[in-house]
């Protein structure tokens, strides 16, 4: 039977843990003093109207910071200002620097384009007036004259010293994203005992990290306190299928279903957080799992397995590793290959005396284990040269290769990580 809405409950996904944290509000935005964005926008300027474009944004603070600034504006007639950046396109032979004055007219594309009127400066000829990001030597930040009115609280970062103890790593998205997520904060009191909804989060220029509460929250210091933050997403809890302390991530994408066009992508996103907002996908999206490091490994295919100067080796044999109901609580876990049942051997009918054997290594439910090869039952002595990997475990493309070893003769393996598993591959 179908699970239904009300079969839905919060589920614990992500823990932070860090000194340095406390909750503040009920003040102007620091994100309009304080707010740095680190990407790059195409500028188009046509006579008095200047076009600001970061179409294919993917870094969650940057889009919470133009939600948060341009977005957050009621109407037309703010007024900002663009930094001195400087621009060389050594191509057509242009080095000149940008920046001027504007008044907003609207934004589009959910904030991603900005479209205002030039009050001065940003001023282009008539043979070159689009200013494609790439060419920029300095990001261009902005200055309100408007400082975003009073908001809410919010929780702050205030030692980020490792890239693990960071909001971004956790993959907090929050409701201005379209999904519905909390947190929990040990040591709360008061209105921060409950699980907290998520606006979102962003990253300011002293690198201290914001987030953004949808409501409730209280003032309270934990700056002293080594305190854990807890994230939930809600969805249907038989979709939770790796472990919750498991760190190793990859991207989430959502693409438009008819054209398969990429609409937005998340990065820091570990198996059980896209299988959770995978259930909340709106319709008309087609949302995926991808075991890259980055959007842009995506995009620009540089998150392969293998540079493009080497050739993959040719096979005449395939597996694939898969682990199915992974737990933390015991030494055990089944273990999938080419997909038939769980088990844990595989035979393989080579096509002659020697054969070469590849293994795929791409799976997700592999993020954070290593595989071994052995020629002996006591797993003491390794392959060797025979034995190949190419990429990571569990990210996109990753596999490894056994050459030129005797059928009939087992390949004994470990594959290691939050269990320990034993299995062999008889030939």
């Amino acid at each position: 039977m179908a699970e239904t809405e009300s079969a839905y409950t919060l589920n614990k996904v992500r823990t932070l843990k860090n000194y340095g944290l406390y909750i503040t509000g009920l003040t102007v935005d620091p994100i309009f003093t304080k707010g740095i964005i680190n990407s790059k926008p195409n500028i188009l300027i046509q006579g008095s109207t200047c076009t600001i474009d970061y179409s294919h944004v993917y870094d969650v603070s940057d889009s919470l910071y133009l939600k948060r600034t341009f977005g957050g504006f009621s109407g037309a007639g703010e007024t900002f200002s663009i930094s001195s950046s400087q621009y060389f396109d050594e191509y057509n032979n242009v080095n000149t620097t940008l920046s001027g004055t504007c008044r907003l007219s609207t934004t589009i594309n959910d904030n991603h384009i900005i479209i205002a009127t030039i009050v001065s400066g940003l001023t282009a000829t008539s043979d070159y007036n689009y200013y494609g990001k790439d060419n920029f030597v300095d990001t261009p930040q902005y200055t309100f004259t408007s400082t975003g009115g009073t908001i809410g609280y919010f929780l702050v970062n205030s030692l980020p010293n490792l890239s693990k103890i960071t909001f971004n790593s956790m993959g907090i998205l929050g409701s201005a994203y379209g999904f519905e997520e909390y947190i929990e904060i040990s040591g709360g009191t008061s209105n921060n005992v409950e699980r907290i909804p998520i606006s979102g989060t962003t990253q300011l220029k002293d690198s201290t990290e914001l987030l953004y509460f949808a409501s409730g929250g209280t003032f309270q210091d934990f700056s002293t306190t080594n305190t854990s933050v807890d994230l939930y997403l809600r969805g249907f809890p038989s979709l939770v299928v790796a472990p919750q302390q498991s760190n190793v991530t990859g991207i989430y994408t959502i693409s438009d279903a008819l054209t398969k066009d990429l609409r937005n992508c998340y990065e820091n996103q570990t198996l059980n957080q896209a299988q959770l907002r995978n259930s909340k996908i709106a319709v008309g999206y087609l949302s995926s799992f991808v075991n890259c490091k980055s959007c842009y490994d995506l995009i620009y295919g540089s998150g392969i397995s293998s540079p493009f100067s080497i050739i993959s080796p040719a096979f005449n044999n395939l597996i694939y590793i898969t682990i199915s109901s992974p737990t933390s609580t015991t030494n055990v876990a089944a273990l999938n290959i080419n997909v038939t049942t769980s088990a844990s051997s595989v035979s393989l009918t080579p096509a002659s005396g020697n054969t070469t054997l590849k293994i795929d290594l791409s799976h997700p439910s592999i993020l954070g284990y290593s595989l071994q090869t052995y020629s002996d039952a006591a797993r003491e002595i390794p392959l060797g040269s025979a034995y190949k990997i190419y990429g990571v475990p569990g990210y996109n493309g990753a596999y490894a290769i056994i050459d030129s070893y005797v059928v009939a003769t087992p390949i004994y393996c470990i594959l290691s990580g939050l269990s320990t598993i034993y299995f062999s591959i008889k030939t």
